[in-house]
């Protein structure tokens, strides 16, 4: 494997989203992302083969010891891979023991000290890995019918989304849990960023058919244990996987191809950007991290909503597959689309979850294989790309 990183000049794309006019007195503005010229914008990306193959590569966390652990769902849905970025030497770990289940649905794998915590979907208990031994259990939960795809560590405490019932708080070490239940009926918190600066959770709801055409944002305050429904101003907006840079939270408006902007602070929306490409390239962004001062994504042309010209993939072709993220860049309201190469340089490389760590951001990818210039399924070889991003400012 070559590990030396190789540099690319990527080509902005320019912006085509018109900012909206005319709109209510107090809604803020929406103004389209301005486009970083091709001279400003430097990729670098290393690829890291994993030696296995995989429906999808799910979500990547690492763990003290920078170790990566992937999620993984496959016909067996009882694994996990436990990975070495720098060496790309992997292996598959399994989380039960009990038979395989549709239930059991691992989309996030979250190391905690020496365990690890796992995110099961619909699966009935929590289940818990020691990371040295291997040896797992599983944790009652206090409430039946769990849908937990997302988790995360503040202070101590572990808090994991259940988007049926509301918000576990688990104490590490005894495994101890509080459920902070989701008052109102229907669908809850699916995911969450934490905001030091009111210690507070904001949460999106995950939007399905037969849900409110806009859907607000959710900030549950730590300290007064109290909840709040944040109403974003634009009709039929979704808000998704908030971000935070700098005192603002950076929120995915996942059909709509905006990002809309929070101010923490006031505690108010005051702008969305228009994103380039959307309705003719992709539809639907999703996966938001951050990575020094951008705010990224990952693009899909999702099959359920066709593109402008009734196709639905970034090639014209009619898929339901990723290849490119959507950089932008909060301290001036600046976007472009990046694409991100394949394993072999001849498949179709599909982007699942990304992750930053230290100077770089990992991408969980899997290496589609092409047939009439199109992937002809989302199975092939698993690998990490590792990306930096830098934009040279004058």
């Amino acid at each position: 494997m070559n590990r030396a990183f190789c540099r690319t000049v990527v080509s902005a794309c320019l912006v085509v989203v018109s900012a909206a006019a005319g709109g209510l007195a107090e809604e803020p503005r929406t103004v389209p992302a301005k486009e970083i010229p091709t001279a400003q914008l430097r990729v670098t990306t290393r690829v890291i083969p994993l030696g296995l193959e995989s429906n999808r590569m799910r979500a990547l966390n690492f763990d003290g010891q920078g170790t990566a652990w992937i999620g993984l769902v496959e016909k067996d849905r009882r694994k996990v891979v436990k990975a070495d970025p720098l060496t790309g030497k992997a292996e598959q770990v399994l989380v039960t023991s009990e038979p395989s289940s549709d239930k059991l649905y691992i989309d996030n794998v979250v190391p905690v000290g020496d365990e690890l915590f796992v995110c099961g979907g619909w699966y009935p208990r929590q289940i818990l890995i020691d990371s040295k031994t291997g040896k797992s259990r599983g944790l009652e939960l206090k409430k039946p019918g769990p849908e937990v795809f997302n988790a995360l560590v503040v202070g101590g405490t572990v808090y994991s989304f259940d988007g049926n019932n509301g918000i576990y708080a688990w104490k590490p070490g005894e495994w101890s849990s509080e459920l902070i239940p989701w008052p109102k009926p229907g669908k809850g918190p699916f995911a969450g960023v934490y905001v030091s600066a009111d210690h507070s959770l904001y949460c999106p709801m995950w939007w399905q058919q037969g849900m409110a055409p806009t859907q607000p944002l959710l900030r549950y305050d730590l300290k007064a244990k109290k909840w709040t429904t944040l109403d974003a101003p634009w009709p039929s907006s979704k808000p998704m996987l908030p971000v935070e840079v700098n005192g603002k939270l950076y929120v995915a408006d996942m059909f709509g191809g905006h990002l809309m902007v929070f101010d923490v602070a006031s505690q108010k929306f005051e702008a969305r950007y228009a994103l380039p490409g959307y309705g003719k390239q992709w539809k639907y962004l999703a996966t938001f991290n951050t990575h020094g001062p951008f705010v990224v994504c990952v693009l899909s042309t999702f099959a359920g909503a066709p593109n402008a010209n009734k196709t639905f993939g970034f090639d014209g072709n009619s898929h339901h597959f990723v290849n490119r993220i959507m950089m932008f860049d909060t301290r001036d309201g600046a976007a472009a689309m990046v694409p991100v190469p394949s394993l072999s340089g001849e498949g179709y490389a599909t982007i699942a979850y990304l992750q930053p760590r230290g100077d770089s951001m990992y991408l969980t990818c899997v290496d589609s294989p092409r047939v009439e210039a199109r992937p002809k399924t989302e199975r092939g070889a698993a690998y990490l790309v590792e990306m930096q991003l830098s934009r040279l400012r004058k």
